[in-house]
């Protein structure tokens, strides 16, 4: 089995932006010459996530904002701040209910067709 790896680097702008990363998994697979296998996608750090939805204005930049405040408010009490005196608790249980990364297997498809959903979330 080959193994390929690519790196790319996305700045965010602030709490919950959410931004399609298909193109940039689509051409690193394709710069990458990977016609069949899997894709595993992964965010370093602790305060944002990867998922997959369908990129509609409504849910990636209100929907999935209000369900997160309704999970992990902004304004919690977070024993985590209390301990380490910062203000991201609430971003880092955001995080660990999505997850760093995500490994969409294309079975045979070909990549850029089938990564129509791939999403990097800063919560």
């Amino acid at each position: 089995m080959q193994l390929q790896t690519d790196r790319t680097q996305v700045e965010l702008g602030g709490q919950g932006e959410a931004i399609n990363i298909t193109d940039r998994v689509a051409s690193s697979v394709a710069r990458n010459f990977i016609r069949n296998g899997v894709a595993f996608v992964f965010v370093v750090g602790s305060t944002a996530a990867i998922t997959t939805t369908e990129f509609e204005l409504g849910l990636a930049h209100h929907d999935l904002q209000a369900a997160f405040e309704r999970l992990a408010p902004e304004d919690g009490v977070y024993a985590h701040e209390k301990l380490w005196g910062d203000d991201n608790a609430h971003a880092r249980v955001r995080t660990s209910l999505v997850g760093p990364g995500l490994s969409p297997d294309r079975g045979g498809h070909t990549f850029a067709r089938d990564l129509a959903t791939d999403r990097l979330v800063r919560l």
